[in-house]
């Protein structure tokens, strides 16, 4: 038989080295990659045949020969497979080697004298060759002294070479230099195969064993020493189960039973069939096993037998002449043992996983891969660069690259050359990766390997997780590491991916703020909108700068731009947002009451919105009046206040400089009313006719002038940035200059009573008018929010004033009644003293 290790997948051991070699390689380097999509393996030999020993008739495959002179190779080389081709299994014969690829094709090399590479040619070959197998596959292949035995995917046998004794089964002893079928019985599927020195055995689905071939020293186990060239089944001994693995010698033969149990016969000089004695055996014996321990492998050499047990400890018995039994520690007479016996000098605690023995040699697999040697090297079979010395104690493959990983151990009873299979090299690969930023959710990440075997995935940097969820945590570098830890079948491999996770952005929100006039501007603040995962602002160091280009004495909207200053956060960038809105408005809501007699009552939130009488100012008591008062204005910070009378004299009260008067100028018409610029610095007085008058820093804007009045003026209101002002009669007709937006008229709408007021909204973008009987007009963005027309009055309203936010108004009456609407609080009624209420500001 061929003694082939066909190894499963272990756990991987590592095993220490004993011997005059190097100790056992460890685990072999890989190499790690760092980019955006990487495939990373070992840079081991990957799934390549190695082959030493005797190279006479080219058996090594590696293009060259000793042309049947001895020709050892003490050194590991890689043999010359063809362009894409890689070896599963092998057998080695006599002088030739066999070799099948996992897709069950078979190539053939070496010596040919008999037809033995069954190419149908008698010329050796050095480098492999193609056998045509019929069938649909070849499961495995075994290799004699000089035949071959193929089985194929349907359970058949087909055989070629020397024939000499019957060894190829097909009824006659004339060989064939190409595969021939065996005969099957009837039902019989084989599974199975082994090929002895002159002999060959099979193993079929029921268990049981068929021999045929030579049979000298009872190796076929018929009970008889004659040949037989058709294959004949073994009756089961007595205790024996099912038939699991077959083993073939050079002349004996071994069986393993379902139970654990090995069975032998055929030859026994050397003790090789390990009952105890060194008589051969015509019918199967058991082999008792030291301590009763099961068996789950068996290999044979020429004259030695190996097996391999439960625990993974390696037994051999038979010829000792070179040390193939390993039960030496130094040189010394050889001595043979004919029961089964541990070797001495393989590593303690490691479990093997597969034996093979050679003509005068043995070999064992580690479940870690590192293949010992130990016995006779005249052929240089113990690969350690050497030849003619016996491997005492076992020893590692020397000249093989340091971290070669084997999964089988090929060589034969007949072979002085052996083959080695190193494992599959093996990718792992990344599939695009992803462009994260800062707080996205998990992510998939999902590494390949071409073994199909399981992966563990780590995270570092600024991703954290494994295989199913990939956490972003930080903005910087993930870096992911995907580790494959091999199998019998494969190399470990490794590969290191990196990937940017990109900042979040955090976005600098100015706060809207309000204010008043004349009270300075409010503190500018600022919100951060983007926080991640729960991050708040306790994440951010610095302060923003927020700036606006409002003054405390103009209303308007203005912008409040914020900048980053010196804010920093780790893993945000801050951007400035859109800009927010100050609103400076006039003085808190209130409002004041003009009397006819020059008195102002000012009520409202100065110092309390009590709905009180709360400040009074002054009043033109004492004076002397040359015309009544027609109106009034604050001044922005409501410390002052002017009155205009009819006759355009201006009397200042606190702030409110006097800016003088309408003196010796000739009026057309009466004042009938006035406004303040926004800064406070002058004013409006505007008379019946349009005609306008101004003074301090109020431009003026023009007048009526040419334009035919319907109705006289009754009113004027400014811009809240003071850049115009609008005119209102008394039916409602809008005349407007500067920035001063026209937005219409009570027009042809019946208006019933005549306009007395007018009130503009804060942001100068609309306005209200008010008639006698307080119905109220809006234009614009001013909101309609009620009216006095359905209310008995006592007295005609006499004048309109907007809240400072534009959503309300308060009407006043003659008699001080006061009509809140909108978000204008009611503050009262004016009761003392008991003048007449001339407007309301």
């Amino acid at each position: 038989m061929v003694a082939a290790l066909a190894l499963a997948s272990v756990v991987p051991l590592v095993a220490a080295g004993v011997g005059r070699s190097a100790g056992a390689p460890g685990p072999p380097p890989t190499e790690l990659v760092s980019v955006t999509h990487v495939s990373s393996g070992s840079d081991l030999p990957s799934q390549a045949t190695y082959g030493w020993g005797s190279n006479d008739w080219g058996q090594l495959g590696v293009g060259s020969s000793g042309e049947g002179a001895p020709t050892p190779v003490a050194t590991a080389g890689p043999v010359s497979t063809p362009a894409g081709v890689t070896f599963s299994t092998l057998a080695a014969g006599g002088a030739f080697t066999l070799g099948m690829t996992a897709s069950g094709t078979v190539y053939s090399w070496g010596s040919n004298l008999v037809g033995e590479l069954g190419v149908g040619a008698a010329d050796e070959s050095t480098t492999p060759q193609l056998i045509t197998v019929p069938g649909p596959g070849v499961v495995a292949v075994a290799a004699g002294s000089a035949h071959g035995l193929a089985l194929t995917a349907l359970g058949q046998i087909y055989a070629w070479g020397s024939n000499l004794f019957g060894q190829l089964g097909t009824g006659t002893t004339v060989g064939s230099t190409t595969p021939v079928f065996v005969p099957t019985p009837y039902g019989v599927t084989f599974t199975a195969i082994a090929a002895g020195g002159d002999h060959s055995l099979a193993l079929d689905s029921s268990g049981h064993v068929w021999a045929w071939g030579a049979n000298g020293s009872g190796q076929l186990g018929d009970g008889t020493t004659a040949s037989t060239s058709t294959p004949q089944m073994l009756p089961t001994p007595t205790g024996a189960g099912p038939f699991t693995a077959i083993a073939t010698g050079t002349a004996h033969s071994l069986a393993l039973d379902a139970n654990g149990h090995v069975w032998a016969w055929g030859a026994n000089a050397s003790g090789q069939v390990g009952d105890g004695t060194n008589l051969d055996r015509s019918t199967p014996v058991p082999v008792p096993m030291p301590g009763g321990v099961g068996i789950t492998s068996i290999a044979t050499g020429a004259d030695h037998s190996l097996a391999l047990s439960t625990t993974g400890q390696v037994l051999v018995w038979g010829s000792n002449t070179f040390g193939q039994l390993g039960t030496q520690l130094v040189a010394s007479l050889p001595v043979d043992s004919n029961v089964p016996v541990q070797p001495l000098g393989l590593p303690p605690l490691t479990a093997f996983v597969g034996v093979a023995g050679g003509i005068d040699s043995s070999y064992a697999v580690t479940s870690a891969g590192v293949a010992w040697v130990w016995g006779g090297d005249v052929y240089g079979q113990l690969g350690d660069g050497t030849e003619g010395l016996n491997a005492v104690p076992p020893e590692t493959v020397a000249t093989l690259v340091p971290g070669t990983l084997a999964t089988g151990l090929y060589s034969g009873p007949d072979a002085a050359s052996v083959f080695l299979v190193t494992r599959a090299d093996q990718s792992v690969d990344f599939p695009a990766l992803p462009s994260p930023t800062y707080g996205d959710p998990p992510v998939n990440v999902a590494p390949t390997t071409d073994s199909g075997l399981p992966l563990a995935l780590n995270a570092s940097g600024a991703c954290t997780g494994g295989l199913a969820r990939l956490f972003i945590v930080a903005a910087g570098t993930c870096t992911l590491t995907a580790d494959q830890s091999g199998s019998f079948a494969y190399y470990p491999a490794s590969a290191t991916v990196t990937f940017t996770v990109a900042p979040a952005v955090l976005t600098v929100v100015p706060t809207d703020a309000t204010g008043h006039l004349g009270q300075g501007l409010p503190p500018l603040g600022y919100t951060l909108s983007g926080f991640k995962d729960g991050d708040t602002d306790t994440v951010v160091a610095g302060q923003a700068t927020c700036t606006t280009t409002a003054t405390a004495s103009l209303r308007g909207a203005y912008p409040i731009t914020c900048g980053v200053g010196s804010l920093s956060a780790a893993d945000y960038t801050i951007v400035a947002g859109p800009p927010g809105v100050l609103t400076v408005l006039a003085p808190e809501s209130g409002y004041a009451v003009i009397g006819a007699d020059g008195s102002i009552w000012n009520l409202g939130p100065q110092p309390a919105a009590t709905g009180a009488l709360t400040s009074f100012y002054g009043s033109m008591a004492g004076h002397h009046l040359n015309a009544a008062v027609v109106g009034a204005s604050f001044t922005p910070r409501h410390d002052g206040y002017w009155m205009v009378a009819t006759d355009g004299g201006i009397f200042s009260f606190g702030a409110a400089p006097f800016d003088g008067s309408m003196g010796g100028h000739h009026l057309n018409q009466p004042i009938v009313g006035m406004a303040a610029t926004a800064d406070g610095g002058g004013y409006w007085e505007v008379a019946s006719d349009g005609g306008i008058f101004s003074f301090g820093d109020a431009h003026f804007y023009g007048s009526m002038g040419g334009t035919r009045l319907n109705r006289p003026i009754v009113g004027m209101a400014v811009t809240p940035d003071g850049g115009g002002y609008w005119m209102v009669a008394s039916d409602g007709g809008i005349f407007s200059f500067g920035d001063a937006a026209y937005f219409g008229s009570t027009g042809g709408n019946a208006v019933g009573d005549p306009i007395v007021g007018m009130a503009v909204t804060p942001d100068g973008r609309g306005y209200w008018l008010t008639t006698t009987s307080g119905a109220v007009f809006s234009f614009g963005d001013a909101a309609f929010n009620g009216s006095l027309r359905y209310i008995n009055l006592n007295a005609p309203v006499v004048g309109i004033t907007p809240t400072a936010d534009g959503g309300g108004y308060w009407l006043a009456s003659a008699d001080g009644g006061i009509f809140a609407f909108g978000d204008a609080g009611y503050f009262g009624r004016i009761t003392l003293p008991a003048v007449p209420i001339d407007g309301i500001i």
